[in-house]
């Protein structure tokens, strides 16, 4: 597995959504980034139009950071007015992987601002930087009464403005704030009786900084227990810098060891998912999975 991303999107994007227009100066938004976190610095790149704009006429202006190595352009796209399309949709699944937020968000923001941030590369460390930046830019935003919650592309999730404030803070640390910037979704592996005892789940936004996302097939656990899981084996590439083949073993300490298992294209080159198996899950390992590579690694949490 590699992690050059050159088939991957590098763009990092979020939608702020407001319940009314919101009218602000390039410049101050500007300074509020460069005082609130000094390690993310920003500066205006001197093509804008105009410094002052607002969120009910169309909007194109564009920041840069001061190291390069931070970002590219930092973009703002405002189409002046709310996208009944996408508020119209159905939302059920988002609301799932934000956790129960959102729904009042969607339903009523009056105007909303897209920023965005492309990664100077694809390497791991250069989409965290990347996503840090975003997340710090957008951090201002966040802190206005008139934010209702934020809406992050590559998640395809919602969160609120408080949980993407303290998510700019944690990053900048140098920690990944893996329940904000990514999502789970977690559930009883149920049919139409509901009698299973068994629960699934899967995230969703792994694949903006790793080529995979993670799954849980069936598994005697609580759904909660699933997401806690999927959070710790998103954790240990990350942050731990463990590096996932297939028939490696992961688990946190003192706990259960999940059996880590690629599905192969039809092609027979890796999927782009790796399935974690609970050693007592009713799922055929081998019936669907093959047998395991003879060389195994296990990681811990």
């Amino acid at each position: 597995m590699t992690t050059d991303g050159k088939d991957q999107d590098l763009n990092f994007s979020v939608d702020i959504l407001f319940s009314e227009p919101l009218q602000f100066e390039l410049d101050e938004i500007v300074a509020a980034v460069n005082e609130d976190f000094p390690t993310c610095q920003i500066k205006d790149v001197g093509i804008n139009p105009s410094n002052s704009l607002k969120t009910d006429n169309p909007i194109l202006a564009a920041l840069e950071p001061v190291e390069a190595h931070d970002g590219q352009m930092i973009q703002m796209i405002g189409i002046g007015f709310p996208d009944e399309e996408f508020r119209n949709a159905d939302h059920t699944e988002t609301i799932w992987r934000s956790g129960g937020f959102g729904k009042e968000a969607l339903a009523k923001h009056q105007s909303y601002l897209n920023v965005s941030v492309k990664a100077v590369n694809g390497s791991l460390a250069a989409r965290f930087r990347a996503a840090r930046l975003l997340n710090a830019v957008t951090a201002v935003f966040a802190q206005l009464p008139i934010t209702l919650g934020i809406y992050i592309k590559w998640g395809a999730h919602l969160v609120s403005p408080d949980h993407w404030q303290n998510a700019a803070e944690q990053a900048m640390t140098g920690d990944w704030p893996l329940t904000t910037w990514l999502s789970y979704r977690a559930g009883w592996d149920a049919g139409p009786d509901r009698s299973s005892q068994f629960a699934v789940g899967y995230t969703t936004g792994l694949k903006q900084f790793l080529p995979y996302e993670l799954q849980i097939e069936a598994a005697p656990i609580k759904p909660t227990d699933v997401i806690q899981m999927l959070a710790a084996a998103a954790w240990m590439p990350l942050q731990g810098g463990s590096v996932y083949e297939d028939g490696n073993t992961v688990g946190v300490e003192e706990g259960v060891r999940y059996v880590l298992r690629q599905p192969r294209n039809p092609d027979d080159s890796p999927g782009d998912v790796f399935v974690l198996l609970h050693p007592d899950s009713p799922v055929d390992e081998v019936a669907k999975f093959g047998k395991r590579p003879s060389k195994a690694r296990y990681h811990q949490a």
